[in-house]
């Protein structure tokens, strides 16, 4: 038993001074490269305009919904692998490939902060296309998951790294829930159960609504409901530049999109789409979150928007969508 006991104390300290030296390690790498959004494919030059590299492209290049104008999700860059320089490896997501008889076995490896941080690095090898394609395809929802989970991480980071700490707790005092707002976003409304927050430049806008209202009887959570409770809610609240004039969902160009999923082990509600001024000629991209307050009898949502006329709207709004996924209710 006493030898049990000291080579389970040897297996703990060792593991312990392993985590700490992985961790010293990540703390001297430099910072990662790059711009948000983009993605760095390295690959034989005779795979890029084959149906390999056509089905990368067609993979991270798909439009992001919900945004005014054609964006793709990802940036994505083809290097050879000559020009696999060690510049490009602090890149900030990298996705190396091989395909070669030399390799035995086809294998896919996601991995972090190889050469920066916070870097994502993954490498997909084959012995030939056949079982390179097959697997890409078994494998294509966890790659584009991966890097767009990546990039929402390194901005969940930095904001909860540099929150408006008194934005935050008058948030939670008041609406009970926890938010990682960031420096920068100031307050434009607070009444009972509203509150509208934004970061304003001369070119920029991104602003959050928060708002609540009572669960009634057998209630569920879809997208009709979630509409015609935004619009009267910002039609009251959020008043535009002239008489008359007030911020709206658009369903005539793009239907707002519903989504359902777990954040957290959570029940959220998501819409994403278009949001307008009535009467007047402004609009942009929104994204909301709704969730369901059972020790408050209420359904809080939390909705992120952009106004950005001059300026591609993805990277702003994947910001603004950062801070949402911080979104938690207060017990």
């Amino acid at each position: 038993m006493k030898k049990l006991f000291i080579l389970f104390l040897i297996t703990v300290i060792v593991f312990t001074i392993s985590c700490e030296s992985k961790k010293a390690r990540t703390a001297l790498l430099p910072s990662v490269s790059g711009k948000a959004g983009e993605v760095v494919l390295v690959m034989k030059e005779k795979y890029k305009d084959s149906d390999i590299g056509k089905d990368f492209k067609k993979l991270y290049s798909q439009e992001v919904y919900g945004l005014p104008q054609s964006e793709p999700m990802f940036n994505l860059f083809f290097f050879n692998h000559k020009a696999f320089t060690n510049i490009l490896k602090l890149h900030r997501n990298i996705i190396f490939t091989q395909i070669s008889p030399n390799i035995k076995q086809a294998k896919i490896s996601f991995r972090k902060n190889v050469w920066a941080r916070p870097q994502l690095f993954i490498s997909i090898v084959a012995p030939n296309k056949k079982e390179f394609k097959k697997l890409f395809n078994e494998n294509k929802d966890k790659l584009l998951k991966s890097v767009d989970v990546a990039e929402r991480q390194r901005i969940i980071k930095n904001y909860t790294k540099y929150e408006e700490k008194s934005l935050c707790k008058l948030i939670r005092d008041k609406q009970h829930i926890s938010l990682s707002v960031p420096k920068g976003y100031a307050m434009r409304v607070d009444t009972t159960n509203f509150m509208w927050i934004s970061h304003e430049t001369p070119q920029l806008s991104q602003g959050l609504i928060i708002y609540s209202y009572n669960i009634k009887d057998s209630i569920a959570l879809n997208d009709k409901l979630l509409i015609q409770i935004r619009d009267s809610v910002l039609k009251q609240n959020i008043a535009g530049p002239l008489p008359n004039t007030y911020m709206i969902t658009e369903h005539a160009i793009i239907p707002p999109e519903f989504k359902e999923f777990y954040l957290n082990g959570k029940y959220t509600a998501q819409l994403r789409g278009l949001w307008r001024v009535q009467n007047d000629f402004m609009g942009g991209p929104f994204i909301s979150f709704s969730r369901f307050d059972m020790k408050r009898n209420r359904i809080i949502t939390v909705d992120g928007y952009v106004y950005a006329p001059r300026f591609d709207k993805r990277n702003y709004l994947r910001q603004v969508e950062g801070i949402l996924y911080t979104m938690d209710i207060v017990k």
